[in-house]
């Protein structure tokens, strides 16, 4: 086993660079690692008049941005918007109690997607 063994000779030393060497890349502004949007929207009826506020921020492209604004609109925006929101909370809640109507053996209705309508 000794025999295998050869001791190499001791090599010369390189001197060291004198200038500093770049050891990583050099960030760009579009590195899309990180990108987060947050956004508030404030809808309230006040005295006949609809008063809207929003305001965003965003961070795309290592940019950091806000934007806002506020205005009035009439009171059709406010009871148009309060519908529809009304009516997507009341559709999901169905969907979901259809999904559970489905493992109920006592119900005696179809769940709302297999219903027949008679009318």
């Amino acid at each position: 086993m000794t025999d295998s063994l050869v001791k190499k000779e001791n090599a010369p030393v390189a001197p060291a660079p004198t200038g500093l060497p770049d050891l990583f890349a050099a960030w760009t502004r579009t590195n899309p690692f990180f990108e987060f949007r947050h956004t508030t929207v404030s809808i309230t009826l006040s005295e006949g008049t609809t008063h809207v506020k929003a305001r965003e921020n965003r961070f795309l492209n290592g940019r950091m941005e806000s934007e806002q604004f506020e205005g009035t609109a009439g009171q059709e925006l406010f009871e148009n918007a309060a519908r529809k929101m009304i009516s997507a909370y009341a559709d999901a809640f169905s969907q979901m109690l259809d999904t559970f109507a489905r493992f109920n053996p006592f119900l005696p209705f179809a769940p709302r997607s297999e219903r027949i309508d008679r009318s």
